[in-house]
């Protein structure tokens, strides 16, 4: 079936049934809203001048507006609690499915609008939840104790489907937490002849990640190397780092 043309209603009529079809069609899953801090990693807040459609009703913020609750370390989200007036909190509460007919991602009448990454005091991975936009949900599994020149090998259950795992990031922490490294390459890019600096590989099961370094075999040198400059990987009462998966959710 072809589109129906909604008709302006002419200056003077006294039929405004198509305007307010047409306003009640543009403003579902309206999305006007700023966050601050979105360039570092402080709190956010939603910025003044916001505005955003909940439920079919417009809401907006003519200050800023603070974010309430204290959400654990991980992945949060922000919600917009509508109601006579509308409030913004912050929930560790999976992100819901995405509501087609209202164009956005609903539980009841709260919608969310933000995702990030929260780790004690630093907030990261600030993601706007806008109508339609395709967006990868993130998880931060801790590498616990990690003696990597008594094992050159790791692997952690990931908790994931991973046929919708969409990138990996792995970054390793010196003892002394003074020095960050990431893990170059996965799995399928073993045997690379001569890369001695190369730090490490990672490859995916359906149940687990491995992450693989400090192995001469694989051409994994640069952890190894590191300890003769006097940094060192061989702590157990460190956590050795961090997996970050992104995922579609």
């Amino acid at each position: 079936m072809a589109g129906r043309l909604i008709v302006n209603a002419a200056i003077g009529a006294e039929d405004w049934t198509s305007e307010i079809e047409s306003k009640n069609l543009l403003k579902k899953g309206f999305y006007n809203l700023e966050f601050t801090n979105m360039d570092n990693t402080s709190q956010p807040a939603i910025a003044a001048g916001s505005s955003i459609d909940i439920d079919g009703v417009l809401y907006k913020f003519d200050t800023e507006e603070a974010i309430t609750g204290s959400p654990s370390d991980g992945t949060a989200y922000v919600k917009i609690v509508s109601g006579a007036t509308a409030t913004a909190e912050f929930t560790n509460t999976a992100l819901p499915d995405y509501d087609h007919d209202k164009l956005g991602y609903y539980d009841g009448s709260s919608r969310y609008v933000l995702s990030v990454i929260k780790d004690s005091s630093s907030w990261t991975n600030k993601s706007l939840l806008t109508p339609n936009f395709p967006i990868l949900q993130t998880k931060v599994i801790p590498i616990g104790s990690w003696n990597m020149t008594a094992s050159a090998w790791v692997s952690l259950p990931h908790g994931l489907d991973w046929t919708k795992i969409r990138n990996v990031n792995i970054t390793i922490v010196s003892d002394d937490g003074a020095s960050m490294t990431d893990i170059d390459f996965p799995a399928t890019l073993t045997g690379l002849v001569g890369v001695e600096d190369n730090t490490g590989m990672w490859q995916l099961s359906s149940t687990e990640i491995g992450v693989i370094a400090n192995s001469i075999s694989a051409n994994c040198w640069f952890f190894l190397k590191s300890q003769d400059a006097g940094i060192y990987y061989t702590s157990t009462a460190v956590n050795r780092g961090w997996i970050t998966i992104q995922y579609e959710g």
